[in-house]
């Protein structure tokens, strides 16, 4: 549940008001219901996608979707976090940081000093 993706988004409330007049002032009542959370199964669109705008927008070199896919399939293999459509975004989103930072850091020492 740690990597469950309802715990990255934000809460749906669907807000219900209703009006009237007392004879010294205005009623107002709101009534919040709270949206359930409907989980999606991702197609392997919705995974590009989503891999796609997270690239773009953080502007990282495509190198990085190599290394994420690495971090993700050593993830499958190694550990007891099975990847299910209630988690594959912020485990993927963190594969992507984790292959971003790495490239970083590699790019960065493969620099040439000149004197």
């Amino acid at each position: 549940m740690l990597f469950h993706e309802h715990n990255f988004q934000a809460h749906e409330w669907s807000i219900y008001s209703m009006r009237g007049y007392s004879s010294t002032m205005p009623i107002f009542y709101f009534n919040f219901t709270k949206i359930d959370y409907q989980a999606h199964e991702p197609t392997e669109q919705s995974v590009i996608e989503f891999m796609k705008f997270v690239i773009d927008n953080m502007q990282l070199a495509t190198e990085c979707i190599v290394i994420s896919l690495i971090y993700i399939e050593k993830l499958m293999t190694t550990s007891k976090i099975e990847i299910r459509f209630i988690n594959w975004r912020p485990l993927l989103f963190t594969a992507i940081l984790l292959a971003s930072k790495f490239w970083e850091d590699i790019s960065f020492w493969n620099v040439d000093f000149e004197d």
